[in-house]
């Protein structure tokens, strides 16, 4: 009997995935930024989305709260900040302000910034998840691809795949 609800659930949660899939529609849109400047390469983490902005005759990186519809610059230097992305609480982009790209990063939640490369050849297009930064490098001439740690709390999930939770609701998976 236990192994046909466990079935009968599992059918029921992919027949409920498969179908909100084959029924994604789009419900809304918005305008975020209103500036009349140009902004390009936005990225998304939860409530936050962040953009570089050329308004102020440099390009700096900007972010929006779709919570409380405000918007707040996480750039001010006078050089570029360019290419933003996003996870957690943490943005990175590269830099220009040593006449290189660097890349750096800034904490929401403390409001502090800070240089994650240093090297005087280019890094660029940084892309993070969790505590982990990549990025292109071309300290050996050519385009390599580099990875630093942070020192982040990190906010990832230890069940990826949910049907593991939904197992142990269950009590399968669980030794007796």
């Amino acid at each position: 009997m236990k192994k046909i609800l466990v079935l009968f659930m599992m059918a029921i949660f992919m027949l409920s995935t498969i179908s909100a899939v084959m029924g994604t529609k789009v419900l809304s849109e918005e305008r975020i930024t209103t500036d009349t400047s140009e902004q390009y390469d936005p990225a998304i983490y939860g409530d936050i989305v962040v953009w570089y902005d050329y308004r102020k005759s440099n390009w700096d990186i900007y972010g929006y709260n779709l919570k409380t519809k405000e918007e707040f610059q996480i750039t001010t230097n006078t050089s570029s900040q360019v290419y933003p992305a996003i996870y957690g609480d943490i943005v990175v982009w590269h830099d220009t302000r040593k006449g290189n790209a660097d890349i750096y990063g800034y904490n929401l939640k403390t409001k502090e910034e800070f240089q994650i490369t240093t090297d005087t050849s280019v890094q660029a297009y940084p892309a993070i998840y969790c505590d982990r930064v990549v990025w292109e490098d071309y300290r050996n001439v050519d385009s390599n691809i580099y990875l630093a740690y942070l020192d982040v709390v990190c906010r990832e999930s230890k069940n990826s795949f949910p049907m593991q939770q939904f197992m142990k609701i269950l009590g399968f998976g669980q030794k007796d």
